[in-house]
């Protein structure tokens, strides 16, 4: 005991302060000041770890809940907790159904209060869109450029949602047009097109109100023609798939630039020089 107090007496005259001296497990002085602040550096970390601890339980149960409910779409996705625009994995149908599988997708999260399913979405170019039928109907590209599939986008649109189209110029100027409602039928009916208005937006309603308005018609590939445009195969004319009436006012799939891209929405755009991002969204009630 005698020993313990002689080496405290001698650490404490070694020190500026003795009324704030600790002893550290080198037996060198510490002031109550630096005691203070390795305090709270202790608490901070604490802090960091328990937020670590807190945003691991929700990713556990966020995966929880996506294997027990795979999400049918971003909607679903958004209803669940996510956030962030992005690349998902989405299974339009149900297990039950012959035709289930996965499909990957870019859900944007922040358009118009979130939640749409990108059905069509090109922003490099680096796909080639003038497809046949097959790869029309099983989807194709990645998720910078890509077309879902219209198996899926049937199978997506049953319940008859909203669809945003967006056309962005130069990076800067964002137009787009909301529809209603948007139906796709299945293949014995060529996928054939349904909207319903009212139409809104910066675009203008090219798809809906007009003289070669596609919709309520069925989609026309390279190889399938199921055009207007009597013999002449509009989607052999203006090289990409799309529902083509005799032709089109409104079309998203043409050849990306420096390709000559005919009246992607005319007369707004009489060509596709200066689009640089295409995307078709919807979104479920």
């Amino acid at each position: 005991m005698m020993f313990v107090w002689t080496v405290f007496l001698m650490s404490s005259l070694l020190c500026a302060s003795p009324q704030d001296i600790y002893l550290n497990d080198k037996n060198d002085c510490i002031s109550g000041e630096e005691m203070k602040k390795q305090f709270q550096t202790i608490l901070a970390e604490q802090r960091k770890l328990q937020s670590e601890v807190n945003k691991l339980q929700q990713d556990r149960e966020l995966l929880t809940n996506l294997l027990t409910n795979p999400p049918g779409d971003c909607k679903t996705l958004y209803n669940q907790g996510y956030r962030k625009s992005g690349a998902y994995t989405i299974y339009p149908w149900e297990r039950s159904n012959p035709a289930f599988r996965s499909v990957n997708v870019f859900c944007d999260m922040e358009t118009n209060a979130g939640g749409w399913t990108a059905i069509q979405r090109r922003t490099t170019g680096a796909v080639n869109f003038n497809r046949n039928w097959t790869d029309y109907k099983v989807g194709f590209g990645i998720t910078e450029d890509y077309w879902i599939g219209n198996d899926a986008i049937h199978q997506l649109t049953k319940d008859r949602p909203a669809l945003y189209v967006s056309l962005t110029l130069n990076n800067v100027d964002k137009r787009h047009e909301l529809y209603n409602q948007i139906s796709v039928s299945d293949e014995t009916d060529n996928y054939r097109l349904f909207l319903l208005g009212p139409a809104s937006g910066t675009l203008g309603d090219n798809m809906l109100n007009t003289n070669r308005r596609i919709a309520g018609m069925p989609f026309t590939t390279l190889d399938r023609d199921n055009d207007n445009n009597g013999d002449n195969n509009c989607a052999v004319q203006f090289r990409g798939g799309w529902w083509f009436n005799g032709c089109h006012h409104a079309f998203l799939n043409g050849p990306w630039a420096p390709g000559k891209w005919v009246e992607p929405w005319s007369p707004l755009l009489m060509n596709g020089l200066n689009i640089t991002e295409t995307q078709m969204m919807i979104r479920s009630r």
